[in-house]
């Protein structure tokens, strides 16, 4: 039995192929952006806000932020232009174009 013989040039390490499938992938890039935001969520909003707005998808920069009510919802839109800044600012980025409030 003959043993297959590789180029140490042609074997890239794991971590090199991890980051080129991820990369190529909308769908992981957006699901690490929402964890980014999510763990620094109260900071951006502020505690009153986070308490009740809760981000839960991100796709095609629109964010997507559950809502408990409609007075909620009401007084959020107000703040939607300075969320946006504010995630955009912490994430370095211009991520987040739009973000859709709902209840739920």
């Amino acid at each position: 039995m003959s043993r297959k013989r590789y180029i140490v040039e042609d074997i890239k390490p794991a971590k090199v192929i991890i980051s080129e499938l991820m990369g190529n992938s909308q769908w992981v890039r957006d699901g690490m952006t929402l964890g980014a935001i999510l763990s620094v969520w109260e900071e951006l909003v502020g505690s009153r806000l986070a308490k009740y707005l809760r981000p839960v998808e991100l796709k095609k920069k629109r964010l997507l932020v559950q809502v408990p009510d409609s007075t909620w919802l009401n007084e959020v839109v107000f703040h939607k232009e300075e969320i946006i800044q504010k995630v955009n600012e912490y994430l370095k980025t211009e991520s987040i174009e739009d973000i859709k409030f709902y209840i739920k």
